[in-house]
């Protein structure tokens, strides 16, 4: 072989090999692509998902199984609303074992002390993008628990399914690390905003948060109350943040419906290039940047109700 015909042949086969790496790379990008979108879609539905059953729970109270619950219903009507608490039927019903209880309370940031799930108080600051949410109810069939004979032994039949968002359960029978300890369920959810990760605290044993998803950046709730309008009946005014309701006369007493907004993000290089995408927007209504190569996706869900504690009253 010449001198130029070896020339031409490593050419060749440079342009051969450098055909086959950007293959490869264009191959391997795609994959991120399509592991990163399945990552963004599957996890942010999963926590939406999770959290609309989780605050459709708020407030429900087990009638068929506590005795004497009808007649509380009846002592609610035309009653002021008390001075701690939500008024609602669940913390009337507890109130000896969680004074002051609120059947769903919100922060737009953390709260002072995330593990004293009847200490309602939040931190100063924040744009509601790393919120806090506390959601309480009881999920008991009978006084006693879930009273079953065909369930199996090795289910303790006296907390049945009453378990927090770690699997505890909330009497101090079933965990003595439970605080506040009784039967009712009291969850308080909030973002690790270092980490990236949306945790629960559980009055099942509050000293151990656990993780109920990861790869979360935003996490944003808002309040849609009810308000009594003399011409109009009851209306559903703009969606309020926590502190807007905290703002309120018998503001939580009067909240009908919540917004969630989940902002999950993928692993670094799930994204072709650094851009914004204007077609999708963050939990702010901003465009969702990429600057870092990760994919990310805003999930919204809006959740009705199902125990409104009492009718609207007038709010100032």
């Amino acid at each position: 072989m010449t001198l130029i015909e070896l020339m031409v042949a490593l050419l060749l086969g440079l342009l051969v090999a450098g055909a086959a790496v950007g293959t490869f790379l264009a191959s391997s990008q795609m994959a991120r692509s399509m592991r990163g979108a399945a990552v963004v879609n599957d996890g942010g539905q999963s926590v939406v998902g999770y959290l609309s059953q989780q605050l459709r729970s708020a407030g429900h109270l087990d009638l068929m199984g506590q005795e004497g619950q009808w007649g509380l219903l009846q002592q609610m009507d035309d009653q002021p609303a008390p001075s701690t608490g939500d008024g609602s039927a669940l913390s009337l019903s507890v109130a000896s074992t969680y004074p002051g209880l609120f059947a769903l309370h919100g922060c737009n940031q953390a709260y002072t002390s995330a593990s004293q799930l009847l200490n309602y108080s939040c931190a100063a600051g924040g744009s509601n993008l790393a919120a806090s949410v506390t959601v309480a109810y009881q999920v008991l069939t009978s006084p006693n628990g879930w009273l079953a004979p065909s369930l199996i032994s090795a289910l303790n039949v006296n907390r049945g399914f009453q378990t927090d968002c770690g699997g505890r359960g909330t009497r101090a029978s079933d965990s003595p690390s439970a605080s506040p300890s009784g039967d009712a369920v009291v969850n308080r959810y909030y973002l690790d905003v270092s980490n990236r990760r949306l945790m629960c605290v559980g009055n099942g044993n509050p000293a151990q948060p656990v993780q109920i998803a990861a790869d979360i950046e935003q996490f944003q709730v808002l309040y849609g109350v009810a308000q009594a309008d003399m011409s109009n009946g009851e209306m559903l005014k703009n969606y309020l943040t926590a502190d807007e309701v905290n703002a309120l006369v018998n503001g939580w007493p009067n909240v009908v419906a919540v917004q969630v907004c989940a902002l999950a993000v993928a692993e670094p290089g799930s994204a072709a290039a650094a851009s914004t995408n204007v077609f999708n927007v963050d939990c702010a209504g901003r465009p969702v940047e990429s600057r870092d190569g990760r994919l990310r996706r805003a999930h919204r869900a809006i959740i009705n109700l199902r125990a409104a504690s009492r009718s609207a009253t007038s709010l100032r």
